[in-house]
C-alpha cells in the first residue's frame, strides 16, 4: 500500500526565470545520482535577450492566459505575444 513516492527539488537558477508567451526555452529533469534540472533554448537567443519560460499552458486565447497568470502568479502578463495579439489574429482573424 501506501501512496507513490514523490520528488521535489529547489532549482533557483531555474526558478528566476520570468514567464513568455511565446517562451525561448523548457527545462526538464535529468535523472542521474544527483537530479539536475536542464534548460534548453527553444530557438535561437541573440546574446543579452532574456530566457523566458511559461508558466501555463499557452494554447490559451490571450485573454485566458492574462487572467489565469493574474489569478494564479499575481502579475499582468505583458510579454510580445501579449501586447501584440499577434499569435491570436493569426488563428482566429483580424479584431472587428
Amino acid at each position: 500500500g501506501g501512496s507513490p513516492p514523490t520528488a521535489f527539488g529547489l532549482f533557483p537558477t531555474v526558478a528566476m526565470l520570468n514567464h513568455a508567451c511565446a517562451p525561448n526555452a523548457c527545462y526538464t529533469a535529468v535523472s542521474d545520482e544527483s537530479v539536475t534540472m536542464e534548460l534548453r533554448t527553444t530557438r535561437a537567443v541573440e546574446v543579452g535577450e532574456e530566457l523566458s519560460l511559461q508558466y501555463i499552458a499557452l494554447y490559451q486565447p490571450r485573454q485566458l492566459r492574462i487572467e489565469q497568470l493574474a489569478k494564479e502568479r499575481y502579475f499582468t502578463c505583458l510579454c510580445q505575444r501579449c501586447e501584440s495579439g499577434e499569435a491570436e489574429e493569426l488563428l482566429l482573424g483580424p479584431r472587428p
